[in-house]
């Protein structure tokens, strides 16, 4: 799902900041990977195309925090994905793309401090099943 919002982070960038395309078609035109992105960038278009809430950081925020309660477990994500909101809200287009921009390089961060974790477990559990299977092969023999 990270990777999902990377790529929504960069192409806001390119759509928004660029002023090529209007908040509500840009979400919902995205679509991701992950079902859970999906829907909370179907209900961004439908809030925001509605107009029920006060400001777009405001629908981005209640919309992220419903679709993300109880589907995402890292407290870190959810806080980061809710609060980087006002970065596709902004008034000036170069504060909305440099902001976009800094979002994307802290979802990269997390991306690559997960992609290390998930490295060093790799690197005990591989050793650890092979010991596994060769104690079974031997017991058998």
């Amino acid at each position: 799902m990270l990777y999902d919002f990377m790529l929504l982070l960069e192409k806001g960038a390119f759509y928004l900041a660029g002023e090529r395309m209007k908040a509500p078609q840009f979400f919902n035109s995205i679509r991701g990977k992950s079902e859970v992105f999906n829907e909370g960038c179907r209900r961004m278009g439908e809030v925001l195309s509605n107009r029920s809430c006060k400001s777009g950081d405001e629908g981005w925020k209640a919309v992220w925090g419903a679709v993300l309660c109880g589907r995402v477990s890292d407290e870190k994500i959810k806080k980061m994905i809710v609060e980087m909101g006002g970065a596709f809200f902004e008034k000036n287009a170069a504060a909305m793309e440099q902001r976009l921009k800094e979002c994307a390089l802290d979802i990269h961060k997390q991306i690559d401090f997960y992609r290390k974790d998930y490295v060093e477990k790799m690197k005990v559990i591989c050793p650890v099943g092979i010991l596994g299977g060769i104690m079974i092969s031997i017991m058998l023999i």
